[in-house]
Parts: structure tokens; sequence; C-alpha cells
């Protein structure tokens, strides 16, 4: 693949236009969403600029490059903060735009498009445009959640949220399926997530600990964040089913039965794994997929047991599984999150996971599921169609802005969605 590095935009432009091709954020897929095999593709971590900050409305203009750890270090202490955060900071705000990505206030705020006001793409005929859900919707629309197949995003406006840098984190723990949803159904704090061992099964399948947060006014704890590192890559047993079944054990009784309250950092608890430089290394030399799927409402409780069943009893997963309840779908023809339950599930590579990971994208799509683009390395054609069925819209924009489709990378093309 052969890369470009921009750091202004009339240098992308110049880039863009001698070799057409995809742009590339900060490599947080899990898959080949960001891949373009034996073309060019353009890397935007060099546009990593915040353009305009007005702290009095929480109005913010930055380069797509930047990633949402600098953003957060730069409005969290003026008392702003984005939405809809992913699940580590070092995602870049163009990615966030092509994957619509979705945190744990999804229920309260929806996905991250719901703050953009606007968005400067350089189309594939050279042009820049200025897209907003007034201006140019359908193209605005495409764009979002449209794994960068419309263009690249040069910058984005966001209209940011009142925030605090220390929140209050209340942990429950709760001994099954059943009572972890109950818990999230009835969860009114802005952030909600539910950590689950899904090693465990029988009347313990889906047990877990749901963790709630809000914004506190604790005054900010001016401690310096370790950053712990793997050194080496462990051997393959180290996160056996055994060991990782001890450290759930563990970890599900770290919080009593009557629950747990601190005041936390807010960055400490948006983004744990980013305290662990590689922390991916701890799967091995052969690496790791993540499977996250989600499932309407009525269909979520019989999904999510189907998936939980498949996951215990393979013996699979990792100590790193998620249950979030998310709220209504947004209007991006392509975004992911739709009203319902979604379960995010890391598992080590072994020669038996790409079979599970068939059988589990089948549980999905027999329960009118969707996969994540971002983290799919298992999906075909004939499912991608069933997951989205407003695709087709979506094709019309790409073959008006892109017809020659020099935009396509090895996820579009291993998926025929152009």
């Amino acid at each position: 693949m052969e890369v470009s590095r921009a750091s202004r935009n009339s240098a992308l432009k110049a880039a863009f236009e001698e070799r057409p091709g995809p742009a590339i954020g900060g490599l947080r897929s899990y898959g080949d969403a960001a891949l373009n095999a034996d073309g060019p593709a353009h890397m935007m971590t060099r546009m990593d600029r915040l353009l305009e900050f007005d702290t009095e409305n929480g109005i913010l203009r930055a380069e797509a490059g930047v990633t949402m750890r600098t953003i957060l270090s730069a409005t969290l202490p003026q008392g702003w903060a984005p939405s809809a955060l992913p699940g580590t900071g070092y995602v870049t705000l163009g990615g966030a735009v092509a994957m619509d990505v979705h945190g744990k206030d999804h229920r309260k705020v929806g996905t991250f498009s719901a703050q953009v006001l606007s968005l400067s793409l350089l189309t594939p005929n050279g042009k820049i445009q200025t897209l907003s859900p007034e201006k140019k919707p359908p193209l605005f629309w495409a764009t979002i959640g449209g794994l960068g197949q419309t263009g690249i995003v040069q910058d984005v406006t966001l209209q940011l949220h009142p925030a605090s840098e220390m929140v209050t984190l209340n942990q429950q723990r709760f001994d099954d399926l059943d009572d972890g949803m109950a818990l999230l159904e009835a969860a009114e704090s802005r952030f909600a997530v539910a950590w689950i061992d899904a090693l465990s099964g029988g009347r313990s399948l889906g047990r877990g600990i749901l963790e709630t947060s809000d914004y506190s006014d604790a005054d900010a704890q001016q401690k310096e964040r370790r950053i712990k590192t793997v050194p080496v890559t462990p051997p393959k047993l180290a996160l056996s089913a055994p060991i990782a079944s001890a450290f759930n054990s563990l970890r599900f009784r770290s919080v009593t039965e009557t629950g747990k309250t601190s005041t936390e950092s807010f960055l400490d608890v948006q983004y744990p794994l980013d305290r662990i430089d590689g922390w991916n290394k701890l799967y091995g030399k052969d690496g790791f997929h993540q499977f996250q799927a989600c499932f309407p409402l009525d269909q979520s409780r019989d999904a999510l047991t189907a998936l939980l069943e498949r996951v215990s009893n393979a013996r699979a997963a990792s100590p790193l599984v998620v249950m979030k309840r998310l709220g209504p779908s947004g209007p991006a023809p392509m975004s992911f999150p739709q009203e319902g339950y979604t379960l995010a599930i890391d598992m080590q590579h072994r020669s038996k996971t790409p079979d599970l990971l068939a059988e589990l994208s089948a549980i999905t799509a027999q329960h009118n599921g969707r996969i994540y683009f971002a983290k799919d390395s298992s999906l075909t054609p004939e499912l991608v169609s069933m997951m989205y069925p407003q695709m087709a819209s979506w094709k019309q924009q790409l073959d008006a802005v892109d017809p020659d489709q020099t935009l396509s990378t090895d996820m579009t093309r291993r998926l025929g969605l152009r």
C-alpha cells in the first residue's frame, strides 16, 4: 500500500489528484476497513490541528487527523467534551465520522454524527464541498458512517456538550443476562456499560458488572496517569480459557453484592485500555478478533443468549466482553446502532476462530441484527445486504460522487459494497 502523509490541505489535494485513494486515520479499526492493498492511500494523522474553539458555546472545528484524546486534552479543562466517544482515545476525528462511532451514552445522545454541525469533504473530482444536515444532506448522511467512500474528510465542526474532568462511577454486579439487561434498562446515568463474563454458563450465563457514571463536581485530581507497558508478547497459553476464566471470576468478585461507588478521572473511566501500552500483545503473536453485533429490542434477549451460549461452549472469549443498551437509529444509512442491545467480544485467534465467527454472524442475521464494520473480519456480501437495508440509497450517492470507485478499500471489495 502506497501511503502519502500530507500535513496541509494543499498538499493533501495535490497528492489526492496525483494518486486518488481512500483516507487512513488512526488505524484503530480491527479489520480491513482502512486497507487498500496494492493501491494508494492518504494518512491523515499529520493533519491534526484544532482550528477554532468557541469556549463560551462549546463549538469546535478541527482537522480530521486529530485524535479524541487530543481534543479532550484541550476541551475538558474548559468544561466541554464530544459525545459518543469510542473506547479508545486514539481514534481520529475523521475516523469517528467514517464509522459514525458510538459510546456508553448512545441511549442518551445517539451516535457521533448527532453533534456534527458541518464537515469539509475533498471529493474524487478534486472539489472541496461543505456538508451539513441542512446543506447537501444526502451526501452528508452518505459520508456519515460511509467508510470514507464519498471523499476525504478534511475538517469537522462539532457542538460539544458541558462536561467535567471527573465522574462519579457506580459499579454493581449482576448474576445473569436477564439481571444485567434489567439494570441497563433502568439505568438513568449518562454513561452505562456492562462487562460480561462470557466464559460463565448455565445459570450464570451473562453474569457481569454494570458500570454507570455521571460527570462530577469534584476537583480534578492532579495525579500523573501512569501508562503500563506489555514489554513482550506472551505465549498463547497466557490467555487460555482456564486463565481467562480465573481472571473473570476475580473481576466479578472485585465488586461486592452491595456495589461500589467512587470518584474517578473521566479519561480513566472512558479509556481504561489506553493506560496499557501494547495491550494487544496479550493475545499472542497470532493476534485476536473482535466481534460486535447489535439487535432490535424484541430480538435482543434471544440473540444475546445464543451468542453467549456459543462463545461459552467454545471457551473462546477473553476478559474483554461488553454489553450496552442502544437508543434509536440515526439518519445515516450505513450507521451501525439500532435501538436494542449490542455485544462486543474479543477472542484470541485460533484455528477454529474463523468458523466460530461465521456462526456468530449467522446468529446475528437470524435475529435481524447487524455487525459493526469497524470490527468486522467475518461478514459476507450476502449478510451485509440483509443487515443494512438502506445500502442501496448509499450506493446511489457513491455512484454519483465516485463513479470510478477510486476510494474502494479491501473491505468494500471483500463485502461487495461498491
